[in-house]
């Protein structure tokens, strides 16, 4: 690594001969890797997939693709570098990935995961799963979130394209100053592992100072809102984008199934009309939410009016749920399977518009032992104040 560093080449290859196991530095406690203002590819001899392991906490230090390797450890700091983990490769990490820094700021993030393998599978402590920002730390510009592998994840953590202050553990996050994300947010998601069921939102306690944007083609979630809790911390300054599915996927088996009663939501979520829960949640600009075809809240396939004890509560599309909306809510639904289609909700406050596109969506209410109500509803507004039309 210092003949990189020395080098006046900005590219360098690295190719393993044999598994390599990093070790700790001395001062830090963690492993860093990489170099500064270099790109580094690492691979294996042809024909081969060696392993890199971080035995601890992987700091980056440079910009990487890990090719035909399986990189192994518990949590990797992608450091603000560019990051890219190629379809030929693998990854296990026990615990969580971050595209930031570790309880530092970065200029910007982005991370591509096009591997196969685990992120945080089996966390019994609510560790999150993969978060685009930094831990304990901000990022002063964009950052961007891509997983197009087949990553297994534990079930209901979070995947979000902002910054934590804890890393999801009992206790851990408190005291620590609030982060922020100075620049636009993009999260792609689209898992070949049908299993995985992360909690994929905008933000969760981050400040996200400009656009978000979730795009989430396929696989199996624990919904989608644009912000999580806590309310006064969750906020979104600038326009909220939300694309679920994908018209690509339209009639295949390329399924995003939206697990249990878990919906999509714009400004607030499910948990924001508990008893108890004060305050609306905001999205300073405008809210836009494309669903596709290949959206289903039940699954594909099954009728879910011949079985109400397990059909119950079927997920919804929410434009706000408690939100305070600046600007307008746009819902353009094409051909999904939901409950109900709803623009502004539970006392919400829209600026301007409430606009719903609805074609060929199939909907299915949870009242339906009752023949009369059996189908789902579309409503603009309830119980919800819109000041434009």
């Amino acid at each position: 690594m210092t003949n990189i560093a020395a080098s006046t080449e900005d590219e360098a290859t690295i190719v393993l001969k044999a598994d390599v196991t990093l070790s700790n530095d001395a001062t830090s406690g963690y492993i860093s890797f990489g170099a500064n203002g270099k790109h580094i590819t690492v691979k294996s001899d042809e024909g081969e997939m060696k392993k890199l392991s971080f035995p601890s906490y992987g700091v980056l230090t440079g910009d990487c693709t890990f090719d035909n390797v399986y990189v192994i450890g518990s949590r990797l700091f992608c450091n603000g570098y560019r990051t890219i983990f190629t379809k030929d490769g693998k990854i296990y990490l026990s615990e969580t990935l971050y595209g930031g820094g570790y309880k530092t700021t970065v200029d910007g993030t982005y991370v591509v995961i096009a591997a196969s393998g685990s992120i945080n599978p089996s966390s019994s402590s609510g560790l999150h799963d993969v978060i685009g920002g930094s831990y304990q730390g901000n990022v002063v510009g964009d950052t961007y979130l891509e997983i197009t592998g087949d990553i297994k994840m534990q079930g209901g953590n979070h995947l979000n394209p902002g910054c934590m202050k804890g890393d999801g553990s009992s206790g851990d996050g408190r005291n620590v100053p609030d982060v922020y994300v100075g620049g636009n947010a993009t999260l792609i998601y689209d898992n070949k592992n049908s299993t995985a069921s992360p909690s994929i939102e905008g933000t969760y306690g981050c400040e996200m100072k400009g656009d978000v944007t979730l795009d989430v083609r396929a696989g199996c979630v624990a919904g989608i809102v644009g912000t999580e809790e806590p309310v006064d911390k969750s906020i979104i300054r600038g326009n909220l984008h939300i694309i679920a599915g994908n018209p690509a996927y339209e009639n295949t088996d390329r399924v995003l199934r939206l697990g249990s009663n878990w919906p999509i939501v714009g400004a607030g979520n499910r948990f924001a009309t508990y008893p108890g829960v004060e305050g609306n949640y905001t999205v300073g600009g405008n809210i836009t939410i494309d669903t596709y075809e290949n959206v289903w809240s039940w699954d594909k396939g099954v009728d879910p009016t011949t079985d109400h004890d397990k059909w119950y509560d079927i997920p919804e599309i929410y434009g706000a749920i408690r939100g305070n909306v600046g600007g307008s809510i746009t819902i353009n639904a094409h051909g999904s399977h939901v409950e109900n289609i709803t623009g502004a909700s539970d006392s919400s406050t829209v600026g301007g518009d409430v606009t719903i596109n609805a074609t060929n969506v199939e909907l299915k209410n949870y009242y339906y032992e009752d023949p009369d109500y059996d189908e789902g509803d579309i409503y603009a507004n309830y119980r919800s104040i819109i000041n434009g039309k």
